[in-house]
């Protein structure tokens, strides 16, 4: 035992002298390799779910841009069809209308005879 113990003390470890050395040999001492390692793996498992979540979001913005780019030709074209049945209305109501005063005044003009 008295033979490691002076094997060890014989091993001169470098003793750092400048202040980055003394505080990175602490730093290292701070951190455990194990829990180290196990940060950098949980890293990688968050950077793999990452990439592949942009890659579907990538995947469902060219699939919602390609829909609304065919989809927006047929909603234009009901649009303007959906003006013109609006118009076309408004002239048969309006028409109504015309032909329902003829009648109430015919009909006031003969009461009135």
């Amino acid at each position: 035992m008295e033979e490691a113990d002076e094997a060890l003390q014989s091993m001169e470890i470098p003793v750092p002298t400048d202040a980055s050395a003394v505080f990175c040999n602490e730093f290292q001492s701070l951190a455990n390799e194990d829990s180290v390692a196990r940060m950098v793996s949980s890293q990688r498992e968050i950077l793999a779910a990452l990439v592949s979540a942009r890659e579907g979001m990538t995947n469902f913005n060219e699939h919602a841009t390609h829909k609304f780019g065919a989809m927006s030709a047929s909603l234009l074209h009901y649009t303007k069809l959906m003006k013109e049945m609006k118009e076309d209305l408004d002239y048969v109501f309006k028409k109504i209308r015309v032909v329902s005063t003829r009648l109430q005044q015919a009909v006031n003009t003969q009461d009135s005879s």
